[in-house]
C-alpha cells in the first residue's frame, strides 16, 4: 500500500525518494560508507561534467548527493557526504578553478556557502527522514485503531450506518441494504424511510430533523422492513461526531440486531485511502525566502504545497500563506533563527488562494551572505495534510468506538494479548457497578461463580492455542450480590499485518432464558409423571387398587416415607386411614380421632388449603401432638383437603420421617395428583356402585311376572329377563339372540313393525299391543311400552321395554288393566333409573304415595258409584214416580260432583293438572281436601283439625300445598302406626298466625307467618335423623315402603314459596313439623269478581267436535236444550271439511282427538280461515303439555266432567 504499492506502474521519484527515507537505522560507520557512498555518485557525475563545468567549482551538483544521503542515513551520512563532495570536488575541480581551496576570499565563500547548504540540505534530508517515519507510525496506528474498530463493530449485535452532518445517507451502506433490501439508489437520502412501517414515517423523520437540527443524540424506535418483507422493530441511536474544532462532520448510528458491516468497511476503506493520499503527498517542497518573509524562489513542489504556481508563488509573504494563527509562531521561528539560532521546524498551516488549508512541518535555516551575515532562510516544507487528517480520523475513530461501544445494551471488552482487558464498555461497567480501571488485567475472574470457573479457564486455554473464537455460558457476580447467567461470544482481533493482538468480547445475560427452560423442563418431568400416573390408573376398576398405585408411584418419585388416604366420619370426629404405602415406618392405617393429633390442622383444612408442615415439633399446628407424630415416624407432612359436595371428605397425606423442606413445585405436583386421582377413585366407586346396580336390576327383572327386553342402537336385544325368556322357550342366548319379529302374529305383524319404526322415530316413549306366539304354541295378547335409551349428551343408544299379557285383561274389567298399567308404569320406572339414573325418582315418590291410597281411594268411588248406579237404577224403575225421580237424580248428580272432587285432587297431586300459585285460603284448601286426608289417615288413627278463626290466607301453589301436606300426614300416619300405641295414636293438622324472630327457624329472616302445623303421637326421632330428615333420598322406612323425597318436597315446596320448615321431635312422644308461608298482603286479599249476566246463544249453530260417542250424545242434548243447532264430528279433519260446507257460530272442540290433528291445532287453524266464528276447548284430559298449551291459547276452556250450567256459562262469556 502507499508509495510502495506504485513501483510497477514505471520510475517515480517520489517513490524513490520514500524508498530512500525508510532505509532503516544503520551503525554511525555504516552511515559514513552510506554518505561517502552518495558523495562519490555526486562526484562521478561532477567528473562526467569536467568539460562543461571547466574551471568553475560546481558544487552545486553535488548538493542532491548530499540531500539523498541524509534521506537514506541521517545526519552523520549527510555529514560524511558533504565532506566527501567538498574535497572531492576541489581534487576534480584543480587547484586552478576558481572557487576552490579556502586560499582566496572566493574560496572561502564558495566553500562556506557549499558547507552551509550542505549541512542544511543534511538537516532538512534527516527531517524528512524522521517525518516519514513518524508518519509510518501514524499509519500504523491508524491501521491499529481501525482493526479494534472494525473488530468492536463485529461484535456489537446491530446494524450501524452513518449519515452526513445535514442528517442524509450518502454512501455504501451495507448493513442497511441487507437489512432492508434496499439497493444503493433507493436508500440515498432519505430514500432509508421508504424501508420504514407507513405509520412510523413521519414521526422519525420528524424526530430526525429535530436531533440534526439541535446536534443532539438521536434515539427512536421505528418498525423496518426486512428484506424478508417483514416488518420489525429496531431501537435506534446516533451519535453526532465533532472534529478538533467542534465542527459536526457526520451521524453515526446503529440500529440493533444487525452488524453493519458493509458500512465499517466502507469506513475502513475511506480511511485506507486517505492514508494512501497522505502518503502519496509525503513529497518535500523547497524555497529561498528573502529577509523580509517574502519568496524569492521555490520549487514546483513548493508552490504545489501552497496552491500556486512557481511564477506566483515568487513575493508571497508568510502573512499572506500562513493561516492567522500560525504567523505569529513563524515569525518568531524566523527570529530565531537569525538571531543565531541553529533552525527548527514548525507544523503550521498554509491557505491556499482557493481558502484550502494544507498542514505542512516547516524547517527553516537562515543564508548568509559573503559577509557572513543573514541573506535570507531556506525553508523546506513537507506536506502533512494526510497526516493531520490521519491523527484526526484515527482519534474520531476511537472516539467513534467507545460510543459505538457504550452505546451497546450488553457489555463489550478488549483484551491484549496476554489476555488482559484493556477496554470495557459503560454497560460492563454497569453490571458491576464499580469503576472501570478496578476489574481491568485479570481482576473480572474474581467475579465467576466457583463452580464455572475451571471449565471458562479450559475454554479459554484451548482456544488461544491457535487464537480461534470461543464462548461459553457462565454464572458471574453482579454488583447487587445475584449470580446472573451469561452467555460470552469471544473473537480474535489482529493488526493489519495479522499480528494476534487480543480478543474482544460480547456477553448476553440469559438469566431468565436458563430459568424460563429450567421451569419448561420440570413442567415436561411433571406432566410425564402425571400421564404415567394416568395410564396406570387407567386400567383399573378396583377403588382400593387405584389408591394403592397412586401412592407407590406417589411416594417413589417424592422420597417419602408414607403416602396415603383418609375419610371423614359423618361427625367429622374421627378419621379412616385407608391401607397406605410406607418405607421404612410403620402404617398408619385405621381409625384415629382427630384430637389426638390436636386440632391445628382443621382450621385449613376445612377452608380447603392445603397443610404444609416443614417439621411437626417446631410448628404451631402440630407441636402439641408431636408424641403422636413420632409414634407414627412423622418429621414433616403435607395434607391435602379433598371436597365433594362443598364438604371436606377426605385426604391425602404425605409423610417424612425427618423434617423437610418442600418445595413449591412438590405442594403443586402432591395437590394436582390428589385432585385427579380422588376424581378416579371416586369415579371407580361409582362403577362399581353401577355394577352393583346392574346386578340388582338383573335380580329385579328377572323376578318381575312381566316380559322386558333392553335394545341396542341396531334393535337387536342386548338383555331379556327371566319372564322374557319363559315366554318364548328357549335357553337365554337363544332367545336374546333372536329375531322378535319372528313371533308375531301373522296378522299383526306388518302393523305391528310400522308402529314401532314411527315409535322409535318420536324418540319419545310409546306402546304397541299385538299377538305374539307363546312357547306353547298359543298367540297371546302382549301390550309393550318402550322408552328411549339415552346417554349425556341425548343421543339415542337402544330402547328399554316391558310387555304385559293383556289376554285375560282384554276380556276382565277395566280394573285389571288400571293394575297392570300401573305395574307397567312402577317397572318402566325401576328400568329408566338404569338408564336415565336418578332421573325419574321423584314420580316414583309420587307413585308410591298414590299406591298408599289406591285402597281408600277405590273405597270412595265404589261409594260414589253405588249411589250413582242405585240412583239411577231406582229411576229406571219408577219412570212415573216424578218425586222419586228427583231425589235420585239429585243424590246420583251430588255423588258425582264428589267423585269430581276427588278426581281433581288425585290430579293435582299426581302434577297431571296445571300449577300456579294464587291467592288462597289455607283453612278453605284443607277443608276442601279433608276427605282424602281422612282417607289416607285411616279409620285406626285420630284424626284432628284446629284451623285458624277467620281464614288463614296465603299465596302458594295449591296442588304443591296439598301434596306437601299430604306427605306430612302419610309421615305421620306411618309413625303413629310404628309406635303402635293402645289409643291408635292421634294427629294434629292446625293453622295459625304467629311472629319469628331472627334465627328461630333455618334460612328464614324475621317476621309474620302463616303456620301450618302436623302433629303425631309416633315414634319420634333421634338427633342423627333429624340432621339428615330433609336430605333427599333419606328414609329411615325399610325398602320398598319410602323413596326419601316426602320432606325433601315438603322442604323444597316451603322454601320456593318464600318461607321455611321447622321440626322437632322427641323419641318415644311424637313429632312436630310446622310450614310457615308469608302471609297475603291486605291489598291482595281475594275479592270475589262478579260473573258476568249470561249471553242468549239460542238459535245459533254450533260445531261439535268430539271423538268419545256417548259423550257427544250428552253434549249435543245438552246444546240442543239451550237452543243451539248443533252439528257433531269426530276428529278435526272431519270438523274442517263441515266448516267448508257450511258457516257455524261456535266451535266446541275436545283438545286430545284420534286422526292426527289436536283441538289447539284445529282452533289455530279454524281462527285463520274463519276469523268471525267463537272457539271454545275442552278436555278431560290434564297434563304438563295441555297446561303449557293452554297458556298459550286465546280461547276459553272448559274442563270436563261439565253441566249444562257451566256449558252455557262458558259460551256465553265467549258471546260477550
Amino acid at each position: 500500500m502507499g508509495v510502495a504499492g506504485g513501483t510497477g506502474r514505471g520510475w517515480q521519484p517520489e517513490a524513490m525518494i520514500a524508498r530512500l527515507a525508510r532505509v532503516g537505522a544503520r551503525p554511525w560507520w555504516q552511515a559514513v560508507l552510506l554518505g561517502l557512498g552518495f558523495a562519490a555518485t555526486g562526484l562521478t557525475l561532477r567528473w562526467a561534467g569536467r568539460a562543461f563545468y571547466g574551471e568553475v567549482t560546481g558544487f552545486m551538483i553535488l548538493l542532491p548527493a548530499v540531500i539523498l544521503a541524509g534521506l537514506a542515513g541521517g545526519r552523520i551520512a549527510g555529514v560524511a557526504a558533504v565532506l566527501g563532495c567538498l574535497f572531492g570536488g576541489w581534487i576534480i575541480a584543480g587547484p586552478d578553478a576558481v572557487g576552490v581551496g579556502i586560499a582566496s576570499r572566493m574560496g572561502q565563500v564558495a566553500t562556506f556557502n557549499f558547507v552551509v547548504v550542505g549541512l542544511f540540505a543534511t538537516l532538512v534530508g534527516a527531517a524528512l527522514r524522521k517525518t516519514l517515519a513518524r508518519l509510518d507510525r501514524t499509519v500504523a496506528d491508524l491501521g491499529h485503531s481501525e482493526a479494534r474498530f472494525r473488530t468492536a463493530i463485529d461484535a456489537v449485535r446491530g446494524i450501524l450506518w452513518t449519515n452526513t452532518a445535514d442528517g442524509r445517507m450518502e454512501g455504501d451502506q451495507p448493513g442497511w441494504a441487507a437489512l432492508t433490501g434496499q439497493s444503493r439508489e433507493d436508500y440515498q437520502g432519505y430514500g432509508w424511510s421508504n424501508a420504514l412501517h407507513p405509520d412510523d414515517v413521519r414521526p422519525s423523520l420528524e424526530a430526525w430533523n429535530q436531533a440534526v437540527a439541535a446536534r443532539t443524540v438521536f434515539e427512536f424506535e421505528h418498525r423496518v422492513k426486512t428484506e424478508a418483507g417483514v416488518y420489525r422493530t429496531f431501537a435506534v441511536r446516533a451519535v453526532p461526531t465533532l472534529d478538533a474544532s467542534g465542527d459536526l462532520v457526520e451521524w453515526v448510528g446503529v440500529h440493533t440486531d444487525v452488524t453493519d458491516a458493509r458500512a465499517a468497511d466502507a469506513a475502513l476503506r475511506r480511511n485506507e485511502a486517505e492514508l494512501k493520499a497522505m502518503v502519496d503527498q509525503a513529497a518535500a517542497g523547497i524555497a529561498k525566502v528573502g529577509l523580509d518573509g517574502r519568496v524569492v524562489s521555490a520549487n514546483a513542489r513548493f508552490a504545489e504545497l501552497l496552491g500556486l504556481t512557481e511564477q506566483s508563488i515568487i513575493g508571497v509573504s508568510t502573512g499572506d500563506a500562513s493561516h492567522p494563527d500560525d504567523v505569529e509562531a513563524t515569525l518568531n521561528l524566523l527570529s530565531d533563527v537569525l538571531s543565531g539560532g541553529d533552525g527548527s521546524q514548525i507544523e503550521k498551516r498554509y491557505i491556499r488562494p482557493d481558502g484550502a488549508i494544507v498542514w505542512a512541518l516547516t524547517s527553516l535555516r537562515a543564508l548568509l551572505d559573503d559577509s557572513g551575515k543573514p541573506d535570507g532562510f531556506i525553508a523546506v516544507a513537507v506536506d502533512i495534510t494526510d497526516a493531520k487528517a490521519a491523527e484526526v480520523a484515527l482519534r474520531e475513530s476511537e472516539e467513534r468506538f467507545r460510543l459505538m461501544a457504550d452505546t451497546a445494551p450488553s457489555p463489550v471488552w478488549l483484551t491484549n494479548a496476554a489476555g488482559e482487558v484493556e477496554f470495557v464498555n459503560a454497560a460492563l461497567v454497569s453490571f458491576y457497578g464499580k469503576p472501570a480501571d478496578s476489574f481491568l488485567g485479570l481482576a473480572w475472574k474474581a467475579s465467576v461463580h466457583p463452580d464455572d470457573i475451571d471449565g471458562v479457564n479450559a475454554i479459554q486455554a484451548e482456544a488461544r492455542l491457535d487464537f480461534s473464537p470461543y464462548g461459553f455460558e457462565g454464572r458471574f457476580l453482579r454488583h447487587d450480590g445475584v449470580w446472573r447467567w451469561m452467555r460470552v461470544s469471544v473473537n480474535p482481533r489482529f493488526d493489519g499485518s495479522g499480528a494476534f493482538q487480543g480478543y474482544v468480547g460480547l456477553s448476553f445475560d440469559v438469566t431468565e432464558t436458563r430459568e424460563a427452560l429450567d421451569a419448561l423442563a420440570r413442567q415436561e418431568r411433571r406432566q410425564r409423571f402425571l400421564l404415567e400416573l394416568a395410564d396406570g390408573v387407567r386400567e383399573l376398576e378396583d377403588p382400593q387398587g387405584i389408591m394403592d398405585h397412586v401412592q407407590s408411584v406417589l411416594g417413589r418419585m417424592l422420597g417419602v416415607s408414607r403416602v396415603g388416604y383418609g375419610e371423614l366420619s359423618e361427625d367429622r370426629l374421627t378419621a379412616t386411614h385407608m391401607p397406605d404405602w410406607v418405607e421404612g415406618v410403620p402404617s398408619a392405617a385405621g381409625t384415629f380421632r382427630l384430637s389426638e393429633f390436636g386440632g391445628g390442622l382443621e382450621p385449613d383444612l376445612q377452608l380447603g388449603r392445603t397443610v404444609v408442615v416443614r417439621d411437626v415439633a417446631t410448628d404451631g399446628r402440630t407441636a402439641s401432638s408431636r408424641a403422636a407424630f413420632d409414634a407414627l415416624s412423622v418429621g414433616s407432612l403435607i395434607v391435602v383437603p379433598l371436597f365433594r359436595g362443598g364438604d371436606m371428605r377426605a385426604f391425602l397425606q404425605i409423610h417424612c420421617r425427618t423434617p423437610r423442606e418442600w418445595t413449591p413445585e412438590e405442594i403443586a405436583l402432591i395437590e394436582d395428583v390428589a385432585e385427579r386421582t380422588w376424581s378416579d377413585v371416586e369415579r371407580a366407586r361409582a362403577e362399581l356402585e353401577v355394577r352393583d346396580s346392574e346386578a340388582r336390576f338383573r335380580a329385579v327383572a328377572d323376578t318381575a311376572p312381566v316380559l322386558i327386553w333392553v335394545t341396542q342402537r341396531d334393535r337387536t336385544r342386548s338383555f331379556v329377563n327371566q319372564a322374557y325368556v319363559d315366554y318364548m322357550g328357549g335357553d337365554y342366548e337363544t332367545v336374546r339372540t333372536a329375531d322378535w319379529r319372528s313371533y308375531i302374529h301373522p296378522e299383526d305383524q306388518a302393523r305391528l313393525v310400522e308402529e314401532s319404526v314411527a315409535g322409535e322415530a318420536t324418540r319419545q316413549p310409546f306402546a304397541l299391543e299385538a299377538r305374539y306366539r307363546h312357547h306353547s304354541g298359543e298367540y297371546r295378547w302382549l301390550r309393550s311400552f318402550s322408552r328411549p335409551r339415552l346417554t349425556l349428551h341425548g343421543d339415542i343408544i337402544g330402547f328399554v321395554g316391558v310387555a304385559f299379557d293383556v289376554t285375560d285383561a282384554r276380556r276382565v274389567e277395566q280394573d285389571l288393566k288400571r293394575i297392570n298399567e300401573l305395574l307397567e308404569d312402577r317397572v318402566g320406572e325401576a328400568l329408566a333409573e338404569k338408564a336415565k339414573a336418578e332421573a325419574d325418582l321423584m314420580h316414583a315418590q309420587r307413585m308410591e304415595a298414590v299406591g298408599r291410597l289406591t285402597g281408600g281411594v277405590a273405597h270412595d268411588f265404589n261409594n260414589l258409584l253405588t249411589v250413582v248406579i242405585g240412583a239411577l237404577d231406582l229411576i229406571l224403575k219408577s219412570p212415573d214416580d216424578a218425586a222419586r225421580r228427583q231425589k235420585f237424580g239429585e243424590a246420583a248428580l251430588s255423588a258425582a260432583r264428589r267423585g269430581e272432587r276427588l278426581t281433581h285432587q288425585l290430579l293435582a297431586f299426581s302434577r297431571r293438572q296445571a300449577l300456579r300459585p294464587e291467592a288462597i285460603d289455607i283453612n278453605a284448601l284443607i277443608r276442601e281436601s279433608d276427605p282424602l286426608l281422612r282417607r289416607a289417615v285411616g279409620e285406626a288413627v285420630s284424626y284432628r283439625l284446629k284451623l285458624k278463626r277467620g281464614g288463614a290466607r296465603v299465596i302458594v301453589d295449591p296442588a304443591q300445598f296439598e301434596a306437601a301436606l299430604l306427605n306430612l300426614i302419610v309421615n305421620a300416619r306411618d309413625a303413629v302406626a310404628e309406635r303402635a300405641a293402645p289409643d291408635g295414636g292421634t294427629i294434629t293438622v292446625q293453622t295459625q298466625a304467629c311472629d319469628v324472630e331472627a334465627g328461630h327457624v333455618t334460612e328464614l329472616a324475621a317476621g309474620h307467618y302463616v303456620c301450618i302445623t302436623v302433629s303425631d303421637t309416633g315414634v319420634g326421632m333421634a338427633a342423627e335423623t333429624l340432621r339428615r330428615v330433609f336430605e333427599p333420598f333419606f328414609t329411615t322406612k325399610s325398602v320398598g315402603k319410602g323413596t326419601g323425597l316426602g320432606l325433601s318436597q315438603v322442604y323444597g315446596f316451603a322454601r320456593q314459596s318464600g318461607g321455611g320448615v321447622r321440626i322437632e321431635s322427641t323419641v318415644g312422644q311424637g313429632t312436630q313439623i310446622t310450614l310457615y308461608l308469608p302471609p297475603l298482603a291486605a291489598e291482595e286479599a281475594v275479592t270475589a269478581v262478579p260473573v258476568p249476566p249470561q249471553a242468549d246463544i239460542s238459535g245459533q249453530s254450533l260445531l261439535l267436535v268430539e271423538d268419545d260417542t256417548s259423550v257427544a250424545v250428552i253434549a249435543v242434548d245438552l246444546l240442543g236444550g239451550m237452543g243451539l243447532e248443533v252439528e257433531a264430528v269426530e276428529t278435526g279433519p272431519d270438523a274442517l271439511a263441515a266448516l267448508a260446507r257450511r258457516r257455524f257460530d261456535i266451535m266446541l272442540s275436545d283438545v286430545v282427538m284420534p286422526g292426527g290433528m289436536t283441538g289447539f291445532e284445529l282452533a289455530r287453524q279454524a281462527a285463520d280461515q274463519y276469523p268471525g266464528m267463537r272457539i271454545v276447548l275442552t278436555s278431560g284430559y290434564a297434563g304438563d303439555d295441555v297446561d303449557a298449551a293452554l297458556a298459550e291459547a286465546p280461547w276459553p276452556f272448559i274442563r270436563k266432567p261439565y253441566s249444562g250450567e257451566q256449558l252455557a256459562a262458558a259460551l256465553g262469556r265467549q258471546e260477550r
